[in-house]
C-alpha cells in the first residue's frame, strides 16, 4: 500500500506543478476555490451505492453505467452481452449449468455477485449459483449500474465481488402509452422475441410491461478432441451434441401515486451437454439445467418536504428446480457399457423479505438508514438422493416427503447505516457500519468508509474501504460427490466438518479526470483478500455411498483458505453526438492457497485483457454501426490438468470481433438490424471449464464460430 500512496502523492505534486505553468490562466489556490463541477455529459444519478440516489461523482464505489442507447447501439439482447464488455469480467461461456460463469477482478463464482432488478435480490435465497445464459433480457431497462468491489454493507450477503442493478424504463408521459416489439432470428436456428407496453394516465397510475421468449438448438461441437470418446458409446445411445436453450423473462410493474406493485421472471431452459466429460456423462439434450424464479413485490415511498425520504418494500421469492433437470451420466466411470444413471435435482427456494430505509441530505451531511428481514425455508438440490438412496424424480409422494423431512428454514436480520459528511467543498467523507444476524450462520459485522476529494474542477480521487461476507449456501453445505452419485449429507457434523462465512476485504483508489465536456480518463487500483472461502476437496474413505454399501473416495465443499487478488483498470471514454468510443484495460494478478498449499493461480483468469469499441450515429442519415474487440492474453488453466501443459498450465487467449449494424428512418417507426459475434470465426477459441478436472465438467470447454442475427424493432 505504501507504493499505491507513493504514486498518489507524486501524482498530485504533479498536478501542482502543471497548474503552475504558464498554460493555466489561474494559481492553484484559485483553481481550489473555482466551484466544484464535472461536466453534465458523464455525471449520472445512480442508486446502486447507497441504495439512496445520488451523483456518480459521489457515490462511494466505483461504478459503471450501461445507458439505453448503448444497449440499443451495441446490439445487446441479454444481460451477458453487456457483462462481456465490462472491463474486469473474466468469462468461461457454456459453462454447464452456469450458462456463463464469471470471475470479477480475480474473485471467482456466480454466487458471489448480484443481480438485482430495480434494487431487489434476483440470486435464489439460499445462495444457490447462479444461471444467467439468455434469461435475463437488458431491452426492458433504462440503464444498467455496476458497482465494483464489496457491497454488503448495504445489501448483506452475497454482495462480495460486485453488484449488478438491473433498471427498468422510466415512465413515459402524462397520458401516452407506447408499444415495442421484436423479433430476430439467428444461426443454430435462434428465434427471439419481444412485446413491451408503457403506459401512464393522468400521471397517477403507469404500468409498464414486457414478456421475452428466446429458443436455440444450441452450439454443437464437432466430434473430436475429447469428443472423441463419444464414438464408443454403445449404438443404442444416440451421440446427439445438441443442447437446447429455452429461456423467458417477464418484467411488469404498476404505480399509483406512492404504491409500487411488480413481478419479474427469469425463466432458464439451457443444456449443458457439450461441457461434460463425455467419457462421464452422455452427450444428450435432455442434460439440462431448468429453473423459475419469480419475484413478487409491493413497496411505498413518501417524500417529505425538507425531511428525507421513508421507503418500505416486501418482497416475495419463489426460486423452483424443475424436476426435469438432469444429468445423465455413466455408473461407472470410463465405461460406457456400464448402467447409466439419470441423476435428477429437487430444490426450492421460497423467502419473505421486508426492506425499510430512511434517507435524507442536510446541509453538509446526507445518510440513510435501514432495517431489513427475511425468512427463507429451502430445500437442497439432492434431496431426492439422501432420503431415498436413489436420484428420483421430485414429484407427487416423493417431492412430499423430501418436503416434510429436508425443509431447511432460516431467519435473517439485517441493520444498516451510512452517513456522508462534506469535511470541506472539495472533500467528503463517508462511512458505515452493518449488523447481520443469520439464524443458521450467526452474525457478521460489515464497515465501509470513502473519502471523495475534488482538488480541482475536473478532476476526482476516490479511496474506497469495503468488506463483505457470505454465508454457506445450501449448495455448498450439503453438495458431495461419491464415485457414482452426488450424494447431500444432511447432518454434517457426522462427517467431521463444518463451514464458516466467506469473507473479504477491498481496498481501491479510484481517480477520474474529465479532460473535456466530451472526454474522461479513469484509473481504478484494486486490493482484495478474501478468507475462508468454499471450495471442493477431494478425500478419502469418508462418503458413503449407497451403491457400493461402504464408504468410498469423494468431494466435498470446505473452507479451503484464502485468496489474494490485485489489478488496475484504465479506462478513457469518448462521447458526442454523432459518435463514441471506449478503451479498457485491465490486468488481474489472483491467487489462491488450496489447503495448506502454498498460493497458486487462480484458474479462468487472464491477466491482460483490452476492450475496444467505436459507434457511429446518422451514416447517410439512415444507418449506425457499432463495432467492438475483446483481447484476453492466456488463460490460467487447471493446476495438473492435462487440458493444459506444465509447468503452467495455461490456456490460449483470443480475439473476438463483433459488429451490430442498426437501420433506422428507412420504415417509420421501426429499426432493422444486424448483429455478428466472433466474426473473425476463429472456431479454435476454448475457454477454461468450471471444476477441477473431475467428472463434474470438462476442463476445456469449445466455444462457437460465427454468430449472427438479423431482426425488426418497431415502436408505435
Amino acid at each position: 500500500m505504501k507504493y499505491l500512496f507513493l504514486f498518489f502523492l507524486l501524482l498530485f505534486l504533479r498536478l501542482e506543478v502543471l497548474a503552475q505553468d504558464s498554460l493555466f490562466k489561474f494559481s492553484v489556490q484559485e483553481i481550489m476555490n473555482l466551484p466544484v463541477s464535472v461536466p453534465s455529459f458523464f455525471e449520472q444519478e445512480v442508486s446502486s451505492a447507497s441504495m439512496m440516489a445520488q451523483q456518480s461523482s459521489e457515490a462511494p464505489a466505483n461504478l459503471l453505467v450501461i445507458t439505453q442507447e448503448q444497449i440499443i447501439e451495441r446490439g445487446y439482447q441479454d444481460l451477458s452481452d453487456v457483462l462481456k464488455d465490462l472491463p474486469g469480467m473474466d468469462i468461461s461461456e457454456n459453462a454447464g449449468y452456469y450458462g456463463e460463469y464469471y470471475t470479477i477482478r480475480g474473485i471467482n463464482g456466480n454466487d458471489r455477485f448480484l443481480i438485482l432488478v430495480n434494487g431487489r435480490k434476483i440470486n435464489s435465497p439460499s445462495g444457490t449459483h447462479l444461471s444467467v445464459g439468455n434469461s435475463f433480457s437488458v431491452r426492458f431497462l433504462d440503464r444498467i449500474e455496476i458497482v465494483y468491489g464489496s457491497s454488503s454493507l448495504i445489501y448483506g450477503s452475497d454482495a462480495f465481488s460486485g453488484v449488478i442493478n438491473l433498471i427498468s424504463k422510466k415512465t413515459v408521459i402524462n397520458n401516452e402509452v407506447k408499444h415495442n416489439i421484436q423479433s430476430n432470428y439467428g444461426n443454430f436456428n435462434s428465434l427471439d422475441a419481444f412485446l413491451e407496453t408503457q403506459l401512464n394516465l393522468k400521471n397517477s397510475f403507469s404500468l409498464h410491461s414486457f414478456a421475452r421468449i428466446y429458443h436455440s438448438d444450441g452450439f454443437a461441437p464437432p466430434l473430436k478432441g475429447i469428443y472423441e470418446f463419444v464414438k464408443s458409446y454403445p449404438a443404442s445411445i444416440p451421440t446427439e451434441f445438441s443442447q437446447p436453450i429455452n429461456d423467458h423473462t417477464i418484467f411488469l410493474e404498476a404505480k399509483y401515486k406512492n404504491f409500487k406493485a411488480g413481478y419479474f421472471r427469469q425463466g432458464y431452459d439451457e443444456g449443458f451437454a457439450h461441457s461434460a466429460l463425455p467419457s462421464s456423462f452422455l452427450v444428450r439434450p435432455e442434460s439440462k439445467w431448468k429453473l423459475n424464479q419469480n419475484i413478487y413485490w409491493f413497496s411505498y415511498e413518501k417524500k417529505f418536504e425538507k425531511a428525507g425520504i421513508l421507503s418500505a418494500d416486501v418482497s416475495h421469492i419463489r426460486y423452483i428446480q424443475d424436476n426435469s433437470s438432469q444429468n445423465i451420466r455413466f455408473s461407472v466411470i470410463n465405461n460406457p457399457q456400464s448402467t447409466i444413471i439419470n441423476q435428477y435435482y429437487a430444490g426450492e427456494d421460497i423467502s419473505w423479505k421486508t426492506l425499510i430505509t430512511y434517507s435524507q441530505d442536510i446541509k453538509k451531511i446526507n445518510f440513510i438508514i435501514g432495517l431489513q428481514n427475511e425468512y427463507i425455508e429451502s430445500i437442497p438440490h439432492y434431496a431426492n438422493t439422501e432420503l431415498f438412496n436413489r436420484p428420483l424424480k421430485f414429484e407427487g409422494g416423493y417431492a412430499d416427503t423430501i418436503r416434510q423431512k429436508l425443509t431447511i428454514k432460516e431467519s435473517k436480520l439485517g441493520i444498516f447505516g451510512q452517513m456522508g459528511y462534506n469535511i470541506h467543498p472539495k472533500i467528503s467523507l463517508i462511512g458505515g457500519l452493518r449488523y447481520d444476524y443469520s439464524q443458521l450462520f450467526g452474525a457478521n459485522f460489515i464497515p465501509r468508509v470513502s473519502l471523495i476529494m475534488k482538488p480541482f474542477s475536473k478532476t476526482i480521487f476516490k479511496f474506497i474501504y469495503g468488506s463483505a461476507f457470505q454465508n454457506p449456501s445450501l449448495w455448498f453445505k450439503y453438495e458431495q460427490f461419491s464415485t457414482s452419485i452426488n450424494r447431500m449429507v444432511s447432518a454434517a457434523s457426522v462427517y467431521g466438518f463444518g463451514l464458516k462465512s466467506q469473507r473479504v476485504e477491498s481496498y481501491e483508489l479510484d481517480f477520474i479526470q474529465h479532460i473535456n465536456k466530451n472526454w474522461i480518463f479513469e484509473a481504478n487500483i484494486f486490493y482484495n483478500v478474501a478468507i475462508d472461502l468454499i471450495g471442493r476437496s477431494t478425500f478419502t474413505q469418508s462418503v458413503e455411498n449407497p451403491f457400493a454399501g461402504k464408504n468410498t473416495i469423494g468431494i466435498r465443499n470446505e473452507n479451503l483458505g484464502k485468496q489474494k487478488a490485485y489489478g488496475f483498470t484504465l479506462k478513457t471514454d469518448y462521447r458526442a453526438e454523432k459518435w463514441n468510443a471506449y478503451l479498457y484495460y485491465t490486468f488481474t494478478n489472483a491467487q489462491i492457497a488450496q489447503t495448506d498449499a502454498s498460493l497458486v493461480a487462480l484458474h479462468r483468469v487472464s491477466p491482460h485483457k483490452i476492450w475496444a469499441g467505436v459507434q457511429v450515429k446518422d451514416i447517410f442519415k439512415y444507418f449506425s454501426l457499432s463495432s467492438r474487440v475483446r483481447w484476453v492474453n492466456y488463460i490460467q488453466g487447471m493446476q495438473n490438468s492435462p487440458a493444459y501443459q506444465a509447468p503452467d498450465f495455461r490456456a490460449n487467449g483470443f480475439f473476438y470481433w463483433n459488429a451490430n449494424l442498426n437501420i433506422m428512418k428507412l420504415i417509420p417507426k421501426t429499426r432493422i438490424f444486424l448483429t455478428t459475434e466472433n466474426i473473425l470465426n476463429d472456431t479454435e477459441i476454448v475457454n477454461v471449464g468450471t471444476f477441477y478436472g473431475s467428472v463434474l465438467t470438462d476442463t476445456a470447454i469449445p466455444q462457437a464460430g460465427l454468430i449472427w442475427k438479423i431482426g425488426l424493432e418497431t415502436n408505435f
